[in-house]
């Protein structure tokens, strides 16, 4: 049985790799940021059994084209995407990120597409729903509410799109209405 914390395993493979791309291309230094653990041990077959000992941050800080980019990769292979899935703590860097001039997003694999949510759009809706007066079915996020509030893409490759994000953020259009 394949664990839940490793079913992110292969989109975060092609991100890595999507980044080596734009750091070969000279487009953007990319750092994917490690939870802190410590380790207690091995178990059978060479695993290493790990404590982590503070929690995790987003899992990339990418600056490119004069902006500072913060994004969590998400993934599910249901058609919802549960807003739990996302920790408070991780939220809060996102926004604060945003707040200090950044943009930040969550870029989620659902349904076998890849959509860039910016964080200006998902914050709002993970927000009501950690408020608890979120409407019923507004817990989770449908494939009809990732194209509605974000960018569909070319698999992993987000780094246009998201440009293209932050300057229309940038010029309080804040939206993906311009993206295509």
């Amino acid at each position: 049985m394949t664990k839940r914390a490793n079913l992110g395993k292969p989109l975060e493979r092609a991100i890595n790799s999507q980044h080596d791309t734009y750091e070969a291309l000279g487009l953007a230094s990319c750092i994917n940021i490690p939870t802190p653990y410590r380790v207690l041990g091995r178990l059978m077959g060479g695993a290493l059994k790990v404590a982590y000992t503070e929690n995790g941050h987003p899992d990339y800080h990418v600056q490119a084209g004069g902006v500072s980019f913060l994004f969590d990769a998400k993934h599910t292979d249901e058609t919802r995407w549960p807003l739990k899935d996302l920790p408070q703590h991780q939220a809060d860097r996102l926004t604060m990120h945003d707040q200090r001039g950044g943009y930040s997003f969550v870029l989620l694999d659902i349904g076998a597409t890849v959509y860039l949510l910016p964080w200006s759009l998902l914050g709002v809706r993970y927000r009501v729903w950690m408020a608890g007066i979120a409407a019923r079915g507004a817990a989770s996020l449908t494939i009809h509410d990732c194209q509605r509030i974000g960018v569909q893409l070319d698999g992993v490759d987000w780094l246009d799109v998201g440009l293209s994000c932050a300057r229309s953020a940038n010029n309080n259009n804040v939206g993906t209405s311009d993206v295509k």
